[in-house]
This record gives C-alpha cells, structure tokens and sequence, in this order.
C-alpha cells in the first residue's frame, strides 16, 4: 500500500500516502540509499496524515537500528485515542493494537515480544504480520518476525470491530499520552517503511 524509502523525504514512492517530518529531520545513511534518524532529545517523528492502517489485516516492514526504549509507530484516530502502537520496553518490541489495552494495560507484559537483542548498531528487519478474526474470532493475532526468523506471536481479545475503523493517520516517533503512561519518542534509525494491506477494509466488514 504504502513504501517509504526516506531519501531525503517522507514521501510514499508509490506517490499516494505522503508524510511530512517534524523534530528535527536528520537523514543519514540507510540500508539502500538514506534513512531517518530519530532523535529522543526533539522528539523528531514522522506523520503520514492518512489511516495506514485500517485493514482486518495488515503488515508492516522496515529496517532499524540503534533502537532504544520508546515508541516507533502508533496510529491516531477520529475518536482522538490511540491504536495500533509499536514500542520497545526493556528492549522488547511490544505490539497493542486496541483503545482499551493501551491506555490501560500497556504495562502487562504479555504484550511483549521474546527476541534477541535490537538495540546494537546493526541493521535488523522488522516485520510485523497482525489479523482481526481471522486466525481467532474476535482476536487481533500478530507475529513477529525478526532478521527473517519468526520471533513470536501474541494476541489481543477484542469483541467488536466498532473501533477499528478510526484511525486516521500513521505517526513513526514523536511522543504520546495514554492514561498514566507517556510513550516517547526513542533514538533510532529507519529505512525501507512497507505497509501492506492483506484483508478487508474494516470500515465495510463486520464480523
């Protein structure tokens, strides 16, 4: 659906989803080309004004490197909450996709991935593969996959579809406030942002 390779701009290369960059836009050497370096200190992110992800199933990829604790990617929504974020706690990649656990259970840690060590200064590929009732009814089941090997999956209870069709707009970085717990922005690099769309458009399915 979307790619964005960060050559000196936040723009899709398909020309369909562009973003914009606040903080402080650094672009450094990537993986192919140039990459987006993140700063903690800024709060430097990436906004792409459109609901990336909205799908009953998705994906998303990239590369990244010198990742330290912090929030990677989240989504906003018509409703003002927030869905879909991606962070890293303690060094572990954590995946929550609905309204009520992020603002409330954000810190169980049954929301966290088991993976090798992201926070070196190599390059690791990212993907994370995640469905809405269709591995389980009524479940968000997603996988990680890590430098090409499966890393683990988790899932997430959710009896309604009602929420799901609200994001609009896909943040990488910057900082957000759920409840008590404030996520921010982390030093890290990305290339190569991919964002699949693998199922139905949640905004015309119901279960």
């Amino acid at each position: 659906a979307a790619y964005y390779q960060f050559n000196n701009t936040c723009d899709d290369s398909y020309n369909e989803f562009h973003g914009f960059d606040s903080g402080d836009a650094n672009y450094v050497t990537g993986v192919s080309g140039e990459a987006f370096k993140f700063s903690k200190t800024t709060a430097s992110s990436v906004t792409i004004p459109y609901g990336m992800i909205h799908n009953k199933a998705f994906a998303v990829s990239f590369w990244a490197k010198n990742i330290s604790d912090g929030l990677l990617f989240y989504s906003t929504c018509s409703d003002n909450n927030v869905r879909f974020t991606l962070s890293v706690n303690s060094g572990k990649l954590k995946f929550i996709a609905t309204r009520h656990p992020n603002y409330y259970e954000y810190d169980k840690t049954e929301r966290e991935f088991a993976h090798p060590s992201i926070s070196d200064n190599k390059w690791h590929h990212i993907v994370l593969t995640s469905d809405f009732g269709q591995t389980t009814y009524a479940t968000w089941t997603t996988t990680l996959y890590l430098d090409g090997r499966r890393a683990g999956t988790i899932t997430e209870y959710n009896s309604s579809n009602g929420e799901l069709d609200k994001p609009n707009g896909f943040i990488v970085g910057g900082s957000v406030k759920m409840n008590s717990t404030v996520l921010t922005c982390p030093s890290f690099t990305i290339d190569n942002l991919r964002i699949y769309f693998t199922g139905e458009n949640l905004a015309t399915w119901s279960p």
